[in-house]
């Protein structure tokens, strides 16, 4: 599927792409640094995309070149996009995943083939705000106005005067923000499928729904699921969430936490290949089958704790 996609939409997609990288990794990486014994699974590395519109060092990617023309302008609108089309053709073609074009330049997303139109890269991406301005902005008595306007100033930041902030480097360190948020925590993700354009029900446009998950790597992503396990905790959390369950572990455990862990597993009959313990972590195959278990364990007690109120007879405060 081929899109034309004009002025600086280049970067738009690179939230994704980062993200998407990061995600793929985030699994399989995990089970090397637990010592989790399972079999890896190929999938596209969105790593080298990424490299190619980012990448400073050692050859610079879309987003330096861009930059380099702009600085190198001085703000002169005429022949700047037909200078940053060559500068990309010679620094970039021998890419597999660039080609150049009559209009501009094309990149091998892992979507798909998207075409980019350079007329007006260079004068949206030297579309910011002057110091000054910014400065003025920060100064404001309203807490709103000052909240919009936080970013660092070159002027402030002492020594040689830096280049102006452009707006790539701006998506660049916002997507880079971004994906350093996402590997410090447990990230669960919502994809959301359009069926059809039309926005009519019951009109189902098979394709469109087949590009969108092959865009959001899901076919990977459930590979990668099913093939390991779904359910991961650390064995403080996972003591502290399913203690309950025994009268050794409730209401605290003094001992090993990994035989802590061991030791309710082994209550509730959970067999040895629906899970693996890492080196701080269980992981589970499937979550429901602790989680039914659990449910079952603690029904049967309320169950027993309720028949010896009936036998007894129960006051009204108690039930």
């Amino acid at each position: 599927m081929t899109e034309n996609l004009q002025n600086c939409q280049v970067f738009l997609p690179l939230s994704n792409h980062c993200v998407l990288c990061a995600f793929s990794h985030l699994f399989q990486e995990e089970y090397v640094q637990e010592g989790i014994a399972w079999k890896e699974i190929s999938y596209f590395n969105n790593a080298i995309v990424c490299q190619l519109i980012e990448e400073k060092k050692p050859k610079p990617g879309i987003m330096a070149i861009l930059d380099d023309v702009c600085a190198s302008q001085h703000g002169v609108t005429d022949g700047a996009d037909q200078n940053l089309q060559a500068k990309l053709r010679d620094a970039c073609r021998q890419h597999k995943f660039f080609e150049d074009s009559s209009k501009g330049f094309v990149i091998h997303h892992y979507a798909g083939v998207v075409s980019y139109d350079v007329r007006g890269f260079c004068d949206r991406n030297r579309d910011i705000f002057n110091d000054d301005l910014i400065e003025l902005m920060q100064s404001s008595g309203s807490n709103l106005i000052g909240q919009l306007f936080k970013e660092k100033l070159a002027s402030n930041q002492g020594g040689a005067k830096k280049r102006p902030v452009t707006a790539s480097a701006k998506i660049k360190s916002q997507a880079n923000e971004l994906v350093k948020s996402l590997m410090q925590c447990n990230p669960h993700y919502i994809r959301c499928i359009k069926p059809n354009e039309t926005k009519r029900p019951r009109d189902w446009d098979k394709d469109q729904v087949k590009h969108q998950v092959e865009y959001l790597g899901l076919k990977e992503n459930v590979r990668i699921r099913r093939a390991g396990f779904a359910y991961r905790r650390s064995f403080e959390k996972f003591l502290q969430r399913y203690a309950i369950l025994t009268k050794e572990t409730w209401p605290n455990w003094h001992g090993d936490i990994r035989k802590g862990v061991i030791h309710i597993l082994t209550h509730v009959n959970m067999k040895a290949d629906e899970y693996q313990l890492g080196k701080s972590k269980l992981f589970i195959k499937a979550p429901e089958s602790v989680r039914l278990k659990m449910f079952i364990k603690t029904y049967k007690m309320k169950c027993i704790h309720f028949s010896a109120f009936s036998i007894r007879g129960a006051t009204r405060e108690e039930i």
